[in-house]
């Protein structure tokens, strides 16, 4: 597949979707690589720890309800990290200690912090 020059105008106001229009449908499709699906043998059979509290965790949404407070780690003007205790459904497993930040919504609405509380949301879920 031959690219257009540098200094072809396609490429000075090209964005990093955009695709050349000297290269034609075929070439495209010559171009593209098919892997074949995995086979049984390349799949994990046993999940590891990891992956099973993920499993685990998404069979039951954790209300506040469940939730005992213990105590208050830290507090700000944003809002406070309170450490809990949270008992699973079934009352078989041992209790679980979390430390859960929980954060002012007027506060993040009136400075304008809403993309920030969500990008933090989003890297901490990981």
């Amino acid at each position: 597949m031959k690219l257009p020059p540098p200094n072809s105008p396609l490429i000075k106001g090209s964005t990093s979707n955009s695709v050349p229009v000297s290269v034609a449908p075929s070439q495209l499709a010559e171009s593209a690589a098919v892997l074949p699906p995995p086979s049984s043998a390349d799949l994990p059979t046993e999940l590891s720890p990891s992956n099973r509290c993920t499993v685990r965790c998404r069979r039951h949404k954790v209300m506040v309800v469940d939730l005992d407070i213990m105590r208050v780690l830290g507090k700000g003007c944003v809002g406070k990290v309170p450490m809990v205790k949270y008992q699973r459904p079934g009352g078989n497993r041992p209790s679980q200690v979390y430390a859960i930040r929980s954060i002012k919504k007027n506060y993040v609405l009136s400075h304008r912090e809403l993309h920030h509380t969500l990008t933090e949301q989003s890297v901490q879920a990981f």
